[in-house]
């Protein structure tokens, strides 16, 4: 990725099932004044598609996820690069891990190097039972079930954070 390359926003989808499996769709939406992305050949944008995995899953490695205190391990499945425009790429991450779930109350925990936000982002949790409690940075909104996470740049995260929902 060419340094002129900035991220500009991102959003986070996680779908949490009854059976401990987490499905979670990450894109990186960033501004390229020189067009980086779109005069990437196809060997090249290949060869990018892998960069960028091994780059992600090297920092998902640094992270400690854990449901119900065991701790587990996030696998990136695929990357896809895209172009909203010629300046506007976007890079998904199709990204997923597996836990043990329990009957009652259960807790997603997710350790990690403390940051300050650069840019403005997003995630979206569905869980297979109602949200009871969380410990996150930002601003957070939970609907039974969904959690809601916007993030300003300038905030603070990382460290130990958590969600606890009911099954």
């Amino acid at each position: 990725m060419s340094d002129r390359v900035k991220p500009v926003y991102a959003r986070g989808f996680f779908s949490v099932s009854s059976d401990g499996w987490v499905n979670q769709l990450v894109v990186f939406y960033y501004y390229d004044p020189e067009s980086y992305y779109a005069g990437l050949s196809p060997d090249e944008l290949s060869k990018e598609r892998e960069t960028l995995k091994e780059n992600m899953q090297y920092f998902l490695d640094q992270e400690r996820i854990a449901i119900n205190g065991k701790v587990t391990k996030a696998r990136v499945r695929i990357v896809r690069i895209g172009l909203i425009s010629t300046n506007y790429p976007f890079v998904e991450y199709v990204i997923d891990f597996k836990g043990e779930t329990r009957r009652g109350e259960n807790v997603y925990e997710n350790e990690y190097e403390r940051e300050v936000a650069e840019y403005p982002y997003e995630a979206l949790w569905i869980f297979p039972g109602q949200v009871t409690s969380h410990s996150l940075a930002g601003n957070v909104k939970v609907f039974n079930n969904v959690l809601e996470l916007t993030v300003s740049p300038g905030t603070e995260t990382g460290g130990l954070e958590w969600i606890k929902f009911r099954l």
